[in-house]
């Protein structure tokens, strides 16, 4: 009788260490091959979203990084003073435009650039004028609610604007002064005899007519 073959322990031995080798790492690859090509075929829309969404935030900091300019570029000095102006109450009385009321306008615009000194966002009042015949409140904002802009600037635009409509004020008026910057400051003025308090002077109004001034203007 013919004897059955036996296999060698170590032939077994080497057929199990293939298996673990080779065999297994094979089945993975295969299965996560076949997992990959059964994904959805919208997958790489949704990785598109995500790219979209990650780099939304560089448009937002790049907004925000503008608070940060050097301070050669924010301190940089401006030459004229915008000014804008809209008449929310007309009255048969007019304050004119004359040497003695030059004071009060380099007054105004000393308090003006004292509230931008102290970076101050509040508003207040005052009078000028020979007799504090002007009224006048004043606020401002921006991003430290201050300006680079002279106080002689302020005064020549103010000067220059009230000087093209007339010498006079002849209502109460919001004048918007502007200098380039992130300052926007809101300057309401009138006779102080016809003042309107109850005027409103501010981003929300839409104003009508615009000029610029500024040292050269003040005579």
């Amino acid at each position: 009788m013919t004897p059955e073959p036996q296999l060698e322990p170590h032939f077994l031995d080497r057929i199990v260490q293939a298996s673990a080798g080779y065999i297994l790492p094979a089945t993975l690859l295969a299965a996560n091959l076949v997992a990959f090509l059964s994904q959805d075929e919208t997958r790489p829309y949704e990785l598109l979203q995500v790219t979209e969404a990650v780099e939304m935030p560089d448009l937002i900091a790049l907004y925000h990084l503008e608070d940060f300019e050097s301070e050669e570029s924010a301190l940089e000095k401006r030459r004229n003073v915008r000014v804008c102006e809209r008449i929310l109450a007309i009255t048969s009385h007019c304050v004119v435009i004359g040497n003695a009321l030059k004071d009060g306008i380099l007054q105004i615009s000393s308090a003006i650039k004292h509230a931008s000194n102290v970076q101050t966002c509040t508003t207040f009042t005052g009078r000028a004028g020979p007799g504090g015949n002007l009224f006048y409140r004043y606020h401002s904002n921006g991003r430290h609610c201050d300006t680079t802009a002279e106080q002689e600037t302020i005064a020549g635009a103010i000067e220059r604007h009230i000087k093209r409509h007339g010498h006079k004020i002849c209502g109460t008026e919001c004048l918007n002064l502007t200098h380039g910057g992130t300052w926007d400051g809101y300057l309401l003025i009138g006779p102080a005899d016809k003042f309107d308090h109850s005027a409103e002077c501010g981003p929300e109004i839409s104003f009508q007519h615009c000029d610029s001034g500024g040292k050269g203007d003040l005579n």
